[in-house]
C-alpha cells in the first residue's frame, strides 16, 4: 500500500477525539500508512513509467532471446516504490547481486538475479541446456564475466526506460552476495523496484532492478511524459500556477528609505533631542519602497489626515511635483 498523508480535515477530527470533543463514530475514513513504502512519485508519473517497465521488459525479452537462444519470456510483474532497507532485507542471503554506478546520480543502482536465472543463462551460454542447477553462492570471477554481456542487456533497458527523465551513463560497480553488505544507499532513501518474472525459461524465477529516487525525484513530480522534447528543460506550469496561488498570501516587510547619513561614534553619542541629521538625499527626490529590505518602487511621501502615506510614481516611479491636499 502507498503511504498517505492526512488530510487537514482528518488531523482536526483525531484532534477533537482526544480533546473528548467526539466519540470517534463519525471520524473521516482515515487509511493506513505503510511506512515501507514510501510515495515519492505521483501516481500518473509512476503509471507511466510501469508503461516503460513493460517496453523495457519486451527489450529484455528480445535481447536476451539472441544472447541465450531460447524466448524467457520476461514479464514486468509489479513495480513499487519502498525503503532501500525494505528491498535489501526482501533479498535472499547468499544473493546474486550487481551494483551499477548510474551517473549523474550519486546512488548506485542494483540488480539481484534469481540464482537459477543465472545458472541457466551461464549453462546456456557455456553451451549447455540451461538447466539451471545449482546452490545459492559467491560467482567465480569466470561466471561473472559469462553474464556480463546479460546483465549489461538488462541495465541498457532501464537506461532506455529513464531517457525521457534523465540522461544516464551507466557503470559497473561491484558484485554482492551477502544483502546487509548493500551500503551505499542509506537505509531509509526510497528506491523504485521494478520485479521481473520469467515464462519459459527458468519459469517461475527472475529478478530485480532497483533505482535509487534520490536525485531523480525533483524530475518526477513535475515532468510531464507526453510529447516533449528529450533536450526540453523539465517545466511544470500546472505547478507554478498552485505555487504563485498559495505565495500571494504570505506577508512581506515593506519599508520607505527617506535617506541616509554617515556619523562617527562621537557624533551619534553627542545627538540630543532637536539635533538635526543631514540626509544624502535632496527634498525633490524620489524615495524608495524596500520590500524585504531590497528597493523595488519609487514615490514620494504624503500625509493622510494624521497618517503618512508612500504614493507611487508612474512611468518612471517618480511622483511628479504635486501639493497633497492634506498637507
Amino acid at each position: 500500500m502507498a503511504e498517505q498523508h492526512l488530510t487537514t480535515t482528518e488531523i482536526d477530527d483525531l484532534l477533537r477525539v482526544f480533546k473528548g470533543g467526539r466519540d470517534g463514530s463519525s471520524l473521516t475514513e482515515v487509511a493506513s500508512l505503510d511506512l515501507d513504502r514510501p510515495n515519492r512519485v505521483p501516481k500518473p508519473i509512476l503509471e507511466a513509467l510501469e508503461i516503460r517497465h513493460e517496453q523495457a521488459a519486451r527489450g529484455m525479452r528480445t535481447a536476451l532471446r539472441s544472447m541465450v537462444g531460447v524466448d524467457l519470456g520476461v514479464t514486468l510483474k509489479k513495480l513499487d516504490q519502498e525503503r532501500f532497507e525494505t528491498f535489501r532485507d526482501r533479498q535472499e542471503e547468499p544473493c546474486c547481486g550487481f551494483v551499477f554506478d548510474m551517473r549523474p546520480l550519486r546512488c548506485p543502482a542494483y540488480l539481484v538475479l534469481d540464482f537459477e536465472f543465472a545458472y541457466a543463462c551461464i549453462d546456456r551460454l557455456l553451451g549447455g541446456t540451461g538447466s539451471g542447477a545449482g546452490a545459492g553462492r559467491d560467482l567465480t570471477s569466470t561466471e561473472v564475466a559469462v553474464l556480463g554481456e546479460v546483465v549489461d542487456s538488462i541495465v541498457s533497458e532501464h537506461v532506455a526506460a529513464w531517457d525521457r527523465y534523465m540522461k544516464l551513463s551507466p557503470s559497473f560497480r561491484r558484485t554482492v552476495s551477502v544483502p546487509r553488505f548493500m551500503r551505499e544507499v542509506r537505509r531509509d532513501d526510497a528506491v523504485l523496484v521494478a520485479e521481473y518474472q520469467l515464462g519459459d525459461f527458468a519459469e517461475g524465477h527472475g529478478f530485480r532492478f532497483a533505482m535509487p529516487l534520490q536525485g531523480l525525484e525533483g524530475l518526477l513530480q513535475y515532468r510531464r511524459d507526453d510529447g516533449f522534447d528529450k533536450d526540453e528543460a523539465p517545466t511544470a506550469p500546472e505547478s507554478r500556477a498552485e505555487l504563485e496561488e498559495h505565495m500571494v498570501g504570505v506577508n512581506v516587510d515593506v519599508s520607505v528609505r527617506v535617506g541616509e547619513a554617515a556619523l562617527s561614534v562621537r557624533d551619534v553619542l553627542a545627538l540630543e533631542t532637536g539635533d538635526v541629521v543631514l540626509l544624502d538625499r535632496p527634498v525633490e527626490a524620489a524615495l524608495d519602497l524596500l520590500v524585504e529590505g531590497r528597493p523595488k518602487l519609487k514615490g514620494r511621501l504624503h500625509r493622510s489626515g494624521r497618517r503618512l502615506v508612500f504614493r507611487l510614481g508612474s512611468g518612471s516611479g517618480v511622483v511628479p511635483e504635486k501639493q497633497d491636499p492634506d498637507a
